[in-house]
């Protein structure tokens, strides 16, 4: 039953409570003074009756807010985390042409980006899945190892450091990387 019925059929039950009132009403005591308690007791039951229906419709609508708030508050951050995904994505690419290009210490300086959004990526829920892949902890593994490396290489000139298999392995990271973006991008809310 919607508000509106609600309302009309406390007025009727009111109407008709007032006329049985009066009724009963010993002739006596059918003074102005006691018509108007009795009308002023029914308005003030059916006003009661207002505010409850008004304050059970401002409930609805609060968690009914909230509910929008909450899938907008989570669509934003599923944006936010596909473009940080994507700029990854470019910043892999960015260290892979730096280590071609033998600018090691900017390659160490991306990859330490990338290390910190590779940590993120973990702790998103709906990325839960993929993150716990053996495929995703043996490229992470991989990328540590392959950043440790390259630092070792840009402080203490170390060489035997393989580009060629940290170029791979940041070929793998940006495929998941991808994957994950598609992942938030077309899911369906």
């Amino acid at each position: 039953m919607n508000r509106n019925t609600a309302l009309i059929l406390l007025l009727i039950l009111i109407l008709v409570g007032f006329t049985i009132v009066l009724w009963y009403l010993d002739p006596v005591d059918r003074t102005k003074i006691n018509i108007l308690a009795i009308i002023g007791t029914l308005i003030s039951i059916y006003g009661l009756a207002l505010a409850y229906l008004q304050i059970h419709s401002l409930r609805e609508t609060a968690e009914k807010t909230e509910k929008a708030v909450n899938a907008a508050n989570e669509r934003i951050n599923q944006i936010l985390s596909v473009s940080e995904l994507s700029k990854t994505i470019q910043s892999v690419r960015e260290v892979q042409n730096y280590i071609k290009s033998e600018k090691y210490e900017l390659a160490q300086l991306r990859m330490k980006d990338v290390k910190s959004v590779l940590i993120q990526v973990k702790h998103n829920i709906e990325l839960f899945e993929l993150t716990n892949s053996d495929e995703y902890k043996t490229a992470f593994s991989d990328f540590i190892i392959d950043l440790n490396n390259l630092s070792s290489h840009v402080l203490t000139d170390k060489r035997g450091v393989n580009f060629k298999k940290i170029i791979a392995n940041l070929e793998s990271i940006s495929s998941l990387l991808s994957e994950f973006e598609n992942k938030l991008k077309y899911k369906r809310l």
